[in-house]
């Protein structure tokens, strides 16, 4: 089992066994700020904080028997490993992550509801910025707070890429919402993934949440086949000059299509695998469009790798 997902069942036991929905994601962001390195990170949204991750986590613990298959969290006392029948889940933790778990458990393991919402805005009003529900928790002088981390609106256009390699769904997430990215370009031939969360139609349905449009082009992509061998510097040198050579030469229509998302959207962002731009064909795609295409909209056009 992921040791995040003993922490999960631990902070559980220490709730009676059972919370709702909402409040477990809140006790599970409020433990979490106590990690010196967090087991799971946050976004803000319509209620507030929320971890995709931690959502998938919950159905996977369902799967394996842990919790049972309800709208609330509820542990299903199923056994532990041999030789730790015995002992509770929070034995399986770290002695620092013991004793922070001991901590929240002190300051806040009896709150629930609303006590609970207003705890993690009043702590950090930044997660309440999208939240559709602050108004009826927070005086006035606290939202005043809440709509001081509201960044001011950046102006367009503005052209970005990006990679997920080793983030987490959220802080890729995190990084679109701080660019305030309008539309994610999705630049990958097959856009699936085993990470969680970066397969196409997932990407989809939770951008749409966030009110950023997602949009695929996979004709713009390199085949995985492609990929497979590569080892040294010339080797991509090698890959994405053919690149250049082909794709970004006999596919100008996707290429206007995205400048159109340019000049309408101001704020788009190009998506792959890699972390490093310069190890992805995405970096050859956007000086592509920065330099063969223009319109009155895009002359200060500039792009930034997240």
């Amino acid at each position: 089992m992921f040791y995040r997902r003993r922490l999960l069942l631990a902070l559980l036991e220490t709730l009676d066994g059972e919370a709702g929905p909402r409040d477990f994601q809140e006790h599970a962001f409020l433990l979490t700020r106590g990690q010196s390195r967090p087991s799971y990170d946050f976004i803000p949204c319509r209620c507030g904080c929320h971890s995709f991750t931690l959502e998938a986590d919950r159905k996977a613990l369902i799967r394996h028997g842990w919790l049972r298959d309800r709208p609330n969290w509820i542990l299903d006392n199923k056994p532990l490993p041999a030789g730790q029948a015995s002992n509770p889940h929070s034995t399986l933790l770290t002695s620092d992550d013991q004793t922070t778990l001991e901590l929240h458990t002190q300051r806040w393991g009896i709150l629930r509801g609303d006590h609970l919402v207003r705890e993690v805005y009043t702590r950090h009003p930044f997660y309440a910025t999208r939240s559709e529900i602050a108004g009826q928790h927070l005086s006035h002088a606290e939202l005043l707070k809440v709509h001081e981390c509201i960044p001011a609106p950046m102006p367009g256009p503005a052209l970005f890429t990006i990679g997920y390699e080793g983030k987490s769904f959220e802080s890729y997430l995190q990084q679109l919402i701080n660019s305030q990215v309008n539309v994610l370009c999705d630049v990958r031939r097959n856009p699936t993934s085993q990470k969680m969360g970066f397969s196409g139609g997932s990407m989809r349905r939770v951008l749409n949440e966030l009110g950023i449009e997602y949009r695929h082009f996979p004709r713009l992509g390199i085949a995985s086949a492609a990929r497979r061998n590569l080892q040294t510097p010339s080797d991509y040198e090698q890959l994405f000059a053919e690149y250049r050579q082909t794709t970004l030469q006999t596919n100008k229509a996707d290429q206007r299509a995205i400048v159109q998302l340019l000049a309408q959207r101001k704020r788009v962002a190009l998506t792959c695998f890699e972390l490093e731009s310069h190890q992805c064909h995405r970096s050859s795609l956007a000086k592509a469009i920065v330099s063969r295409f223009t319109c009155q909209d895009l002359q200060s056009l500039t792009c930034d790798n997240l």
